[in-house]
């Protein structure tokens, strides 16, 4: 009996050893398929020419894309649309979200693939081992927000107040809102393996406490008391969208749902987004950099949001992400409402506006590195790396027509380029 780990040394009359795909085309005595003829005629050293190939639409294609991607020009090839129409964010009755125009700040194409073409990912639940983050962010969300809703429907005098600590009552009646959302979620196949799950399952379970006694210690500093969860807005239940003007006029109408809003006793407003991964992605974030090129848009739009709710349009608000595991620590990343934050959120809007109907697409990878997760689906959609992506990119960056993408671009972290 021979292995396949023994065939490369076995030299036998029935057996023929085939260097590679190329090799077999190049000596086959008779080519498969036209396919097959075609690249043999290729890399034959007699020289025989194209032939028939060089009227072949799909070969001529096929030429011009490598050519162009090869070159230093931004051409269709790499993304560039210009020329065509594509529907603006800021067209009369589009409504967006902020992580929309967050996703072509971040990669153009991958916007491009999305929600222009409506291209999705798939995934194999076959291939899941734990459960996802997105769906965990889902849970952790879900939950939150059905226990704050409970509380905010408790007489005024019964809900906490900054000096009152959540209770051991609340903290069971937190965990076992959790242990019901994630029942539902198991019996759907989202929590992965059974033994990964139980493992999570725990530490949820343990960040959840966690954070109520953090909670707790937050709002009796900040002297807060919960306002609103998952306050929705440009949606079809009455609360209007947020509307940002542009200099020249046009308008971006934003819907979404803010996880949490607190009240102060000065009357401020706390918008809390609740983010369940790590910090690393927000590290740039701050008050002078409150979208971190564009790819952070999210605080400033919800603060917006809740003064319009609150009827409070000169309230003073501050926004941040609340990474709620220990894991991270429970750490913030604060971003306060601002003139001067206003004024880089709208002129990063600019940006973002003209650069879609503009028909600007390409793709803008992280420099190459190894990680275990494909960070843009676009840019690395066989998971083996960007490495000729990020070498299109720093060919094509200095395009004029990408000058005012490029200077967004940098201010998003040195892996950005």
């Amino acid at each position: 009996m021979i292995t396949a780990d023994e065939l490369d040394a076995v030299d036998a009359p029935w057996l023929e050893h085939v260097a590679s795909f190329a090799g077999g085309v190049r000596m086959s005595t008779f080519p498969a398929t036209e396919q097959e003829h075609n690249l043999r005629r290729l890399t034959d050293p007699a020289g025989v020419g194209l032939g028939p190939l060089a009227v072949d639409p799909a070969f001529r294609r096929g030429q011009a894309l490598i050519r162009a991607r090869r070159s230093s020009a931004f051409t269709v090839y790499d993304g560039n649309l210009t020329g065509h129409t594509v529907r603006s964010p800021a067209a009369a009755g589009a409504l967006v979200s902020p992580t929309r125009l967050e996703r072509w700040a971040g990669c153009p194409l991958r916007y491009f693939f999305e929600y222009v073409l409506r291209v999705a990912q798939v995934e194999n639940p076959e291939d899941v081992l734990r459960m996802s983050p997105l769906h965990k962010g889902s849970l952790l969300h879900t939950t939150l927000d059905r226990f704050l809703a409970e509380v905010l429907d408790r007489p005024e005098p019964d809900q906490p107040g900054p000096d009152d600590a959540w209770t051991e009552h609340d903290i069971e009646r937190l965990l076992a809102i959790f242990d019901e959302e994630a029942a539902q979620f198991a019996a759907r196949g989202l929590t992965g393996r059974d033994l990964f799950w139980r493992q999570d399952r725990r530490t949820a379970r343990r960040d959840l406490r966690q954070l109520l006694h953090r909670d707790s210690e937050r709002r009796r500093q900040r002297r807060a008391r919960p306002y609103a969860t998952e306050l929705r807005f440009g949606f079809d239940d009455g609360v209007p969208p947020v509307a940002v003007e542009l200099p020249d006029g046009r308008t971006v109408r934003f819907r979404g749902s803010v996880d949490r809003v607190d009240r102060t006793d000065q009357g401020g407003l706390i918008v809390t987004d609740y983010k369940t991964g790590g910090t690393s992605a927000y590290t740039g974030l701050s008050e002078s950099e409150p979208t971190v090129g564009g790819t952070r848009l999210q605080l400033p739009v919800y603060s917006l949001a809740a003064r319009a709710v609150a009827g409070a349009p000169d309230a003073g608000v501050t926004a941040e992400y609340w990474f709620v595991t220990n894991k991270a620590n429970f750490h913030t990343r604060i971003v306060p409402l601002t003139p001067q934050v206003h004024a880089t959120v709208v002129a990063d809007l600019t940006t973002i506006v003209d650069g879609i109907e503009g028909g600007l697409f390409p793709a803008h990878p992280r420099r190459p590195t190894w990680q275990l997760w494909i960070d843009c689906p676009a840019c690395d959609p066989d998971g083996v790396g960007t490495a000729e992506r990020w070498h299109e990119w720093t060919r094509k960056k200095d395009a004029p027509i990408l000058g005012p993408y490029v200077a967004l671009a940098g201010r998003q972290g040195t892996d950005r380029g």
